[in-house]
């Protein structure tokens, strides 16, 4: 049976409807919460509330503005204008050296031609979202989905309860787009038949589209051995096509790539890491400064301790207890079930940052933390084998979506962090 293979047209078929769905929901969310007027009407009963909302361009645009630029999001629009603290090194005041700099410097970039940014960057981050729709829609036949399956991953992708992060002034559709251009590329460079030049071309594709990664956010450090992985077991296509070229023994080469492959990878992260070093003296300023930040307060033994004690606290301020709980178990379930397939890269893909950040007490993120673990939208997408599972795991994540999107817009902490 051959396997399923979408070409670009076809993925942007099967994608462009859950996205402008889901957008819609937001979008409408969003607008309708910033423009909520809340007064109070004394009465016999007690006390009444009379909501109502006027919707106009100009009060959808300040609401927009007003939400869009909450928490993490006023770092990155800091970063853009006047750049990183100045040193030195400190871990009792908050700086915003955690931000990695390549979506800030595309803020910045997007600065040279408006001056209403904030709409600019969110629009930018849709267009980055939706083109990470289209790549995952090519990428996840390749490792065994089917058109059924890819399309029910969509779905539950963009209606994953945190989804709303991708349309926000956040990094999370760059990141997810250049983690879904590195893996596609590499898995390109190992099945193109044009020849070994049109391989490594792929190949230093992905390998840069990577050093993107790593200089957007810390955690494509920690993907990084899966990646790597996932380049060793490729290798002998690449290797051999080669040898039979070259007349060149490729385990001559095999070390030297290796290094280059490496040093390529990690260039992103290297280079903000010596930025640092001049700038604060730490080149780890990014994450020895979280102490400042409170992400040692909240380990996974404290997790685990306050969803089994009793009454059960299901949301503190700046962790949904529920959701991080969910999220964490539901990226494990995932890992386990490729595990099972011999899967290893995405098994590594999944478990080290997990277990990275559980370990290292930023739990307080994890429902936002695996929107970028595609291969738990896979799993997701197998999941729901069955229509009625399948509509029962949408209603529920669309529902929860929506309350968090208000919880966002409302500017709730546990549904900001």
């Amino acid at each position: 049976m051959e396997k399923y293979q979408p070409s670009v047209k076809e993925a942007w078929g099967k994608t462009w409807v859950p996205f402008l769905l889901s957008r819609l929901l937001i979008l409408t969310i969003l607008t309708f919460i910033g423009t909520l007027h809340v007064d109070e009407i004394p009465g016999r009963e007690g006390r009444n509330l009379h909501l109502y909302s006027q919707v106009s361009i100009s009060a959808s645009h300040a609401a927009l503005s007003r939400i869009l630029k909450s928490a993490d999001a006023n770092w990155y629009l800091e970063i853009a204008k006047t750049g990183y603290h100045p040193g030195p090194m400190t871990t009792e005041i908050a700086k915003n050296w955690a931000f990695f700099p390549l979506f800030p410097l595309l803020l910045r970039g997007l600065g040279l031609f408006t001056t209403h940014l904030v709409i600019a960057g969110v629009l930018l981050n849709n267009v980055l979202f939706f083109a990470s729709l289209i790549l995952l829609c090519m990428l996840l036949p390749i490792y065994g989905a089917s058109a059924r399956a890819t399309e029910k991953a969509i779905w539950m992708l963009v209606f994953f309860p945190t989804s709303y992060f991708f349309s926000a002034l956040l990094s999370e559709s760059l990141y997810l787009l250049l983690l879904l251009s590195a893996f596609y590329l590499l898995e390109i460079s190992a099945t193109t038949r044009k020849g070994y030049l049109q391989a490594l071309f792929y190949l230093s594709l992905s390998a840069i589209c990577y050093a993107g990664l790593t200089a957007t956010r810390p955690t494509g450090l920690l993907m990084l051995p899966a990646y790597l992985w996932r380049c060793l077991e490729l290798r002998r296509p690449l290797l051999q096509s080669i040898e039979n070229t070259l007349r060149i023994k490729t385990r001559v080469m095999l070390p030297a790539v290796s290094i280059l492959l490496l040093a390529v990878t990690t260039s992103g992260a290297l280079g903000y890491m010596y930025y640092l070093w001049n700038l604060t003296g730490n080149p780890l300023a990014f994450s020895d400064n979280q102490l400042a930040w409170g992400r040692n307060q909240v380990t996974f033994l404290t997790l685990a301790g306050e969803m089994l004690s009793l009454p059960v606290e299901l949301c503190l301020p700046w962790n949904f207890l529920t959701l991080n709980t969910c999220s964490a178990l539901l990226t494990a379930g995932a890992a386990l079930y490729f595990a099972e397939r011999r899967n290893f890269s995405l098994v590594l893909l999944l478990l080290i940052p997990l277990a990275a950040v559980l370990a290292t007490g930023t739990v307080v993120s994890i429902g936002r933390f695996v929107l970028t673990f595609f291969p738990v939208f896979l799993y997701l997408g197998r999941l729901a084998e069955t229509p009625t599972t399948e509509r029962i795991l949408l209603i529920i994540s669309a529902v929860w979506m929506g309350l968090m999107t208000a919880g966002y817009a409302l500017h709730i902490t546990s549904a900001m962090a």
